[in-house]
């Protein structure tokens, strides 16, 4: 029998839909999810923005809480990459309930570097916590992990080509959050960033992948994407300015967790989002 879905009424009026035995999903019932500086970031520009991009939407925080169907005035199309079938029906019974699912389409599929298939982890315990990597989708309840997925991937500018996309002259938000594969879906979401009139990508990265991109591209243009826009780290309550990809990476000397990067086309006032981050800590009484 299938798990049931529990809702909770967003601030714009949607509704998140909601699996409660996922550990993951209490942050989205008290609240606490919308407190991280990139939230603030990447709806600032969602505002604006034409085409939206969300590679491992999880439950749907990055589209559902900037875009509404009151709202989403500017936006043309907007596109969610979810391999896990689970969070993906929650995600579209969210956009139904909201009247967006005309403007949101949900994609089942993985994004990487190619079209192919990797085994996919699910944490039984909390979703935010499913990796490429077994030992990391470790369940700490019961010390199993659910029977290992196969997922099928495709490249983000082979997708916008299917779909007879183009982002030229366009604003295009790009939100990567894939679990161990997030350089590898940055390379096939390059293009589209390049045609794009302007961007804003925000990405959760890990040490070893960032190490694996640089033995790739050392010798190419795809590490001058990093010194050619304005480029920042945030981490431990910090968003720094850093000027290429060996400063980003330096950075993982102070942290033995992932590094968020944000990489746009106009700068960003670093202070006023610290200011918003720690507000909406303190008014959640979460520390800071």
């Amino acid at each position: 029998m299938a798990e049931p879905l529990s809702s909770v009424k967003m601030h714009n009026g949607n509704i998140m839909c909601l699996y409660k035995s996922d550990k993951k999903s209490e942050m989205y019932f008290n609240g606490n999810a919308y407190t991280d500086i990139l939230n603030f970031i990447w709806f600032d520009f969602v505002q604006g923005a034409n085409i939206v991009f969300d590679l491992g939407a999880n439950y749907g925080q990055f589209v559902l809480n900037p875009i509404s169907k009151d709202t989403a005035t500017k936006i043309e199309a907007a596109y969610c990459f979810e391999p896990n079938p689970k969070l993906a029906n929650a995600l579209n019974e969210s956009l139904k309930k909201s009247e967006l699912e005309q403007l949101v389409k949900v994609v089942p599929l993985g994004v990487s570097n190619d079209a192919g298939k990797f085994d996919f982890f699910i944490n039984l315990y909390s979703s935010g916590g499913s990796s490429l990597d077994s030992d990391q989708a470790f369940n700490p309840l019961d010390g199993i992990y659910q029977l290992k997925t196969e997922v099928q991937t495709i490249r983000l500018d082979d997708f916008a080509n299917k779909e007879k996309l183009s982002v030229k002259g366009k604003s295009v938000a790009l939100k990567i959050d894939v679990e161990g594969s997030d350089f590898l879906a940055l390379e096939g979401a390059l293009p589209l960033l390049a045609d794009a009139e302007e961007f804003l990508l925000i990405m959760e990265t890990g040490k070893s992948s960032a190490e694996a991109f640089e033995k790739r591209f050392r010798d190419n243009d795809a590490l001058s994407f990093f010194s050619q826009h304005h480029l920042y780290v945030t981490y431990q309550n910090q968003m720094i300015k850093v000027k290429d990809f060996y400063d980003y990476f330096s950075h993982f000397k102070n942290t033995r967790g992932s590094i968020d990067i944000v990489v746009c086309t106009r700068p960003l006032d670093s202070n006023h989002y610290l200011n918003l981050a720690k507000s909406a800590k303190e008014s959640m009484g979460l520390s800071t």
